[in-house]
């Protein structure tokens, strides 16, 4: 399959994930987020007026070194590679998913960029639409939300919030550029459930060993979709308690029609 998470199909899948954007799961959040920018260009002025009484140089300093293109390139490629020798096989997914959408975010919203042509509150050039930024910010969140829930989208999309108002205090985006983010990192890669589908395909020709080791130590499947994981455990025949047990080696006897396996005692 062309969507395994793995250093040399990385070309491959990015260019997928470029066209997934476009896929109908993806065009519901699209007119969603694209009518929620509508709605906010409302607060641009009020916004500009805000923190023209109210000046925050110190906090947009700091959003603008943690949310730069530089820091989230160098910060994704490191984590890529400390993920490819983790052992979470969860982990080693969000790394390699975080990459790609950073890539695939930094390519929208050049486009877009180059496209609008938009002036900047403090007209320092015409690239204020969108928020490079926030979408930088927003798809890491999207992507560690999506791997680990609620608990990696508090902090996540808290800390994504962080870097968008801080924009929004050096002067550099109007409310409307920092909203229209959620179009440029929209972000859903074929490879989210690429272990799953993987294991799934091949697990008739494992044998009993290979079965009882996908049901009882789903390890792999770990990064892919729940209910794929479900969908695999319900494929599989029923396994004797004794080829599950992680002190025997299973054989493949253990999966016979004579519902009487037969194991051997692992090797110390």
């Amino acid at each position: 399959m062309r969507d395994h998470r793995t250093i040399r199909s990385y070309p491959a899948n990015l260019g997928h994930n470029v066209v997934e954007v476009w896929r109908k799961e993806s065009l519901l959040p699209l007119l969603i987020g694209t009518g929620a920018t509508a709605v906010s260009f409302l607060g641009d002025n009020s916004t500009i007026r805000y923190f023209d009484r109210h000046p925050m140089k110190t906090y947009g300093d700091v959003g603008r070194v943690l949310g730069t293109g530089a820091v989230a390139a160098v910060a994704s490629t490191a984590i890529l590679g400390v993920g490819r020798y983790a052992n979470g096989d969860r982990f080693r997914a969000a790394t390699y998913d975080m990459s790609q959408a950073v890539v695939v975010s930094f390519f929208y919203t050049l486009i877009i960029k180059e496209s609008t042509r938009r002036d900047r509150p403090d007209h320092s050039d015409h690239l204020a639409f969108p928020s490079g930024h926030a979408s930088n910010a927003f798809a890491c969140a999207t992507v560690w939300a999506e791997q680990y829930g609620w608990k990696a989208a508090v902090p996540g999309y808290l800390a994504a919030g962080f870097i968008a108002g801080s924009r929004l205090a050096l002067k550099k985006h109007r409310l409307s550029d920092v909203v229209g983010r959620g179009d440029a990192r929209r972000h859903r890669g074929a490879e989210r459930g690429a272990l799953g589908q993987e294991a799934l395909a091949q697990a008739p020709a494992r044998g009993a060993e290979g079965l009882a080791r996908s049901r009882y130590r789903p390890r792999r499947l770990r990064a892919g979709h729940r209910h794929q994981r479900r969908l695999l455990t319900r494929c599989l025949p029923p396994i004797p308690a004794a080829c599950a047990s992680p002190s025997w080696r299973t054989t493949a006897r253990c999966a016979s029609s004579s519902g009487k396996p037969s194991a051997t005692r692992a090797t110390p």
